[in-house]
């Protein structure tokens, strides 16, 4: 075991035997940007260089490893000083060059830990070929997937127009209006998502697509009836999709961070699985790609913050209910519109204290933090404006606050429903101990009016 470690040690490091690439050019500089999973921008004194990472191809942006790609990148050489051993120029006047954190090559490196391939095709290095073939049977990162789409085979299929004559099983698994469950296996597990197609669906106009991710202790099918959501998606046209997280039974879960210690080994990966479930729903219905948006309930909630930080490229806003944010650190590529909704007498996600004191077992941060979080990562107006959204005879008073000014358009706002529980506003609560439900409000009225302001550039 030590031998081997070592080995993949000395390949990380040393530069290979077996045709190795000719450099050119040497320089070096700070990066200052990651743009794929294999690009970087690099500041060499006044000059910005693209650079591509030598013989490595990473999954594009579209895919389901694309965001976690360009995630660990960003984890080794974001903000660090860098020497580019350059190599040639690529066909879009990227350079091309090895790329040395130390004497670690990045490339290698993400290569090694499963999040980019060895660009055969460009480059003939026996030692990245040694490195992607210990990856794959270990497993390691996008190679926890059997079936993997290389980027290259997934840039071709982004080329090729659909064949019109040929009506095969592609053909006939598209989806038309109703209710579909769709199965999808991700390393050793077999997953299932719930498709609602709205009953107004024109497959030749692509439709928006809302995630809506089931509380713990929950699935799929209870979100159905828990959110009521397919009465607004036949209304508005969107299509809802329900996906069942991991567990035991119908009692499940979401991997959405904030697990310590021993609670987060063997936990799935349910960014990848999100992302390989959109994968899959693209091929049977026409989508539109850039209106995809999440919400969910409680932990449920909790993932919609993960997925905002981990595939902000695929997701254009989120609507989290009595949820919070779980991750330690959220770094997402752009800004992402967050609209919050939460009571102040929520007993289990607390709104007023940090909530991880009262759950040894899993941490999170206060309501308030979670806003804050997304405030600074939005980039938007620190002081808010507030405003009322109940009537003055309504039982239950329903405040909001409005975080405008941010990036790229983005805001955050927070819904607060005054002694409301750990409820969906709008939905009857199917037990009384989680709390009362606004009646004067509809979570899925409100969060549907504000995905509509929104979409991906």
């Amino acid at each position: 075991m030590r031998f081997s470690v070592a080995i993949a040690i000395l390949l990380l490091a040393v530069p290979s035997l077996a045709a190795p690439p000719k450099v050119v050019e040497e320089f070096g500089g700070k990066v200052i940007g990651v743009t794929e999973g294999d690009t970087i921008k690099v500041l060499v004194g006044k000059e910005t260089i693209t650079v591509r990472l030598e013989g490595i191809d990473a999954p594009e942006s579209g895919q389901s490893y694309g965001a976690k790609a360009k995630q660990a990148l960003a984890d080794l050489v974001a903000e660090k000083t860098v020497t580019v051993k350059k190599t040639g120029m690529d066909k879009d006047g990227r350079a091309l060059g090895i790329v040395l954190v130390g004497e670690v090559d990045a490339g290698a490196k993400l290569v090694a830990d499963g999040w980019a391939w060895h660009f055969r095709k460009y480059n003939d290095e026996e030692r990245l070929a040694k490195l992607e073939e210990a990856a794959r049977k270990a497993k390691r990162g996008l190679w926890a997937d059997e079936n993997p789409v290389a980027p290259w085979d997934y840039r071709a299929r982004q080329r090729t127009p659909p064949a019109t004559t040929d009506k095969s099983k592609d053909q006939a698994d598209k989806l038309g209006p109703g209710d579909h469950t769709r199965k999808l296996t991700l390393g050793e597990l077999e997953r299932t998502y719930l498709v609602h197609v709205p009953k107004g669906y024109d497959p030749s106009s692509p439709a928006p697509v809302v995630l809506a991710l089931h509380g713990a202790l929950m699935n799929g099918p209870m979100m159905v009836w828990f959110s009521g959501l397919n009465k607004k998606a036949d209304e508005a046209g969107f299509i809802v999709v329900y996906p069942s997280g991991t567990g035991t039974g119908t009692f499940l879960t979401w991997n959405a961070g904030g697990f310590p210690g021993k609670w987060a080994e063997g936990r799935a990966d349910d960014v990848a699985f999100i992302g390989k479930l959109m994968d899959d729903l693209f091929r049977v219905v026409a989508a539109d790609e850039k209106r995809v948006y999440a919400c969910g309930m409680s932990n449920g909630g909790m993932m919609c913050y993960r997925l905002a930080a981990e595939m902000s490229d695929r997701i254009a806003a989120i609507a989290p209910v009595a949820g919070a944010v779980a991750l330690e650190e959220s770094k997402p590529s752009r800004p992402v519109p967050v609209i919050h909704f939460h009571g102040s007498k929520d007993n289990i996600v607390p709104f007023e204290e940090a909530a991880s004191k009262a759950r040894p077992f899993m941490k999170f941060k206060s309501v308030e933090e979670s806003i804050q979080t997304w405030v600074t990562l939005n980039g938007c107006e620190k002081e808010p404006t507030t405003d009322t959204l109940s009537n003055e005879a309504d039982e239950m008073k329903i405040y909001r606050r409005y975080y405008g000014g941010g990036k790229e358009g983005s805001e955050v706002v927070l819904v607060l429903i005054e002694d409301g529980g750990h409820t969906w506003p709008g939905q009857q609560p199917p037990v009384d101990f989680i709390g009362k439900s606004a009646k004067n409000i509809s979570a899925n009225e409100v969060m549907w009016k504000f995905f509509q302001k929104h979409k991906l550039k």
